[in-house]
């Protein structure tokens, strides 16, 4: 949308038409303008391309951009461009399809949602990852969404305690950009939500420290106790593209005997299935509503997604949850909004359909100590 247009010249041919949901334009210059006037228009615009199908024919993308309005909010949408080349091998005709209405799409991220408004708009309203509805059922619907880049820390609980809730809000290690939100030029950053959370339990074995951080009260070291392994997975904004070695390298450290690591990932297309639940994580009534989603799949005939360890692999999405992004793509701040029940969280318990392996496309791992973690 920005740069050299010469880029196109060199593929498109003169005559090339373009057509899709924003209308139709014959000719280069017209394309060109075209895209001048939407680079021009949208702050941060970003075309990432994630699937070439039938010989480089067929482009599969996410588009997104910055509408120039005071909240700031972040247009985002996927689809797809079928191209048609002449004898030379320039393309000709390009034909664009979304997934989802132009309107629809519009309303959708241009005006802001209810909890925006409730928060009085405490941040630009949160980019969330674009998805197809790919089967509705009774208490629970099947979602794919789109390849995207996601931060992932990590670390182990000891306290196994569901009242130090160590999975409410992110650690604080993987913070490591700085945002000014007040004075005469505040800085711009990117906002996306929500949140996941994972909870892994396992015996961790080895020599524990004394100390009075597991559940409250000080014990003495042990060979091996029941823990947790937490995983938060938070998108990262669009405008970062798709291709994790990109970011700045991800933060990990030791603290307190603790293992948190932090990584970046490339996720291909994901299916996951998702029954509202009106509460938080380590909330006992979690696992409730997990029990009663897995036995609605499997009444269907819909196989979940098991780990190494066998468990299925499930978690939580907090959209009460959101991450604030520099725009060099550092995490420097999260905020954990208020959400009273009688009206609703919001948020949503899931199981993921698809084995990790199948998901997880390419890897940054943070490093502790000179060494990866």
């Amino acid at each position: 949308m920005r740069g050299d247009p010469g880029v196109l010249r060199q593929v498109l041919a003169p005559g090339v038409e373009w057509r899709g949901p924003l209308g139709n334009n014959a000719g280069l210059a017209k394309v060109e303008e075209e895209l001048r006037g939407l680079g021009s228009l949208l702050n941060a615009p970003r075309l990432s391309v994630f699937a070439s199908k039938d010989g480089a024919k067929r482009l599969e993308w996410v588009a997104s951009g910055t509408w120039p309005l005071p909240w700031l909010p972040r247009f985002i949408v996927k689809g797809a461009s079928t191209l048609q080349t002449g004898p030379d091998g320039k393309v000709v005709k390009i034909t664009d399809t979304w997934e989802g209405n132009p309107v629809t799409l519009g309303l959708k991220h241009l005006v802001p949602g209810f909890w925006d408004i409730w928060h009085q708009l405490g941040s630009p309203p949160a980019e969330k990852p674009p998805y197809r509805v790919v089967k509705r059922a009774l208490g629970y619907v099947i979602r794919e969404y789109a390849p995207r880049m996601a931060t992932q820390p990590s670390l182990i609980d000891y306290s196994n305690s569901r009242e130090i809730r160590k999975a409410l809000i992110l650690p604080g290690f993987c913070h490591d950009g700085e945002i000014k939100t007040s004075g005469r030029k505040p800085d711009e950053y990117y906002v996306t939500g929500p949140l996941e959370v994972a909870i892994q339990p396992f015996i961790a074995t080895g020599n524990f420290p004394n100390g009075t951080w597991f559940n409250g009260t000080t014990r003495e070291a042990s060979q091996s106790r029941r823990a947790n392994r937490i995983t938060w997975t938070v998108p990262v904004p669009t405008a970062m593209g798709l291709d994790p070695t990109k970011l700045p390298e991800p933060p990990s450290e030791r603290e307190r005997g603790e293992d948190q690591r932090s990584r970046h990932v490339r996720q291909g297309a994901r299916r996951i299935a998702v029954t509202n639940f009106n509460g938080i994580p380590q909330d006992p009534e979690a696992a409730e509503v997990r029990a009663k989603l897995l036995k609605r799949l499997a009444a269907d005939g819909v196989e979940p997604a098991k780990g190494a360890d066998g468990r299925v692999r499930s978690g939580i999405l907090m959209y009460n949850s959101v991450a604030c992004f520099t725009k060099a793509g550092k995490l420097a701040m999260s905020i954990l909004y208020h959400r009273p029940k009688y009206i609703g969280i919001g948020n949503e318990v899931f199981v993921e359909l698809d084995p990790e392996e199948a998901v997880t496309e390419e890897v940054v791992e943070g490093k502790v100590g000179g060494g990866t973690w």
